[in-house]
């Protein structure tokens, strides 16, 4: 049987659950005011999903992602900008910079494993917001480790 990590699974249930949902409001307010267009476009936003959501699952299943385990030593933001800069320091005290969502609620001293999807090492485009952009979109997930 295929083990998918929890948070790559989570983020596959939730993708296809949020395109159920757009589905089906957009099919009842359908039959309630015969709005056709919403209908089409929560069709569209159901089949986004499903594919980003099949997407997900052949990433999981094909083992296309790395891991990075480490203890979080350093948190920082820019006031403006949707990334955040997190230092990991591992076990054989070797230090990773990671970009990642803003949103993310990290801690200072906990240790955390964060999954991103491989990319290919030949896509450099020699434009750092770009680069910093494609690192950050491959964060699948991160969860906080129990000592």
């Amino acid at each position: 049987m295929l083990q998918i990590p929890t948070p790559i699974f989570r983020k596959t249930l939730f993708t296809e659950l949020i395109g159920i949902g757009c589905f089906l409001f957009g099919a009842v307010y359908y039959y309630s005011a015969r709005d056709r267009i919403l209908l089409i476009l929560s069709a569209v936003v159901f089949l986004c999903s499903t594919i980003r959501a099949l997407l997900l699952y052949h990433i999981a299943r094909k083992k296309a992602y790395e891991i990075v385990i480490g203890t979080c030593v350093s948190v920082s933001q820019k006031i403006f900008g949707k990334l955040k800069t997190v230092k990991m320091m591992d076990d054989d005290g070797k230090e990773t910079t990671l970009q990642i969502p803003k949103g993310s609620k990290i801690k200072i001293g906990e240790r955390y494993r964060f999954y991103f999807q491989k990319r290919d090492d030949s896509i450099n485009t020699e434009i750092k917001f770009l680069d910093t952009k494609l690192a950050a979109e491959s964060l699948l997930g991160y969860e906080q480790l129990k000592e």
